[in-house]
């Protein structure tokens, strides 16, 4: 699945216009893609990458109602609307994406033995200069 951010759009007119890397929108965009990534364990499957890239979208939409809210003073009727149906879609997929977290990765018994062996080790000269 090619990444949205450097497709192109479709259309001018209506169609998911292409995000500079630079832009907040943008940032905003790849943090949560990340943050929700592992949130979900590192490696989403196919579904709960499309849930990500949906309320990734989704926030980005929302912060830009939060922005011209607080520069405008308010919400228009037509955008509260929006906001709150945004704002419901984003719970519920956050729901069904799963709101505990995945549990952090175990190491092997074999990557465990290596961590000692080097904790060990970057100790021993260390504590070998303590009588001196």
């Amino acid at each position: 699945m090619p990444d949205e951010l450097t497709k192109r759009p479709r259309s001018k007119a209506g169609g998911r216009a292409k995000l500079d890397g630079r832009t907040k929108a943008a940032r905003l965009l790849r943090d949560t893609r990340a943050e929700l990534a592992g949130h979900v364990g590192g490696n989403p499957t196919a579904a709960q990458a499309m849930l990500i890239g949906r309320i990734a979208w989704l926030r980005v939409h929302l912060q830009k109602i939060d922005e011209g809210a607080m520069r405008d003073g308010g919400l228009s009727p037509h955008a509260a609307r929006e906001y709150l149906a945004w704002s419901n879609t984003t719970a519920k997929l956050l729901a069904r994406l799963g709101l505990k977290a995945a549990p952090a990765p175990q190491l092997t018994l074999a990557e465990h033995l290596a961590r000692r062996a080097a904790e060990t080790r970057a100790s021993a000269p260390a504590a070998a200069g303590v009588g001196i």
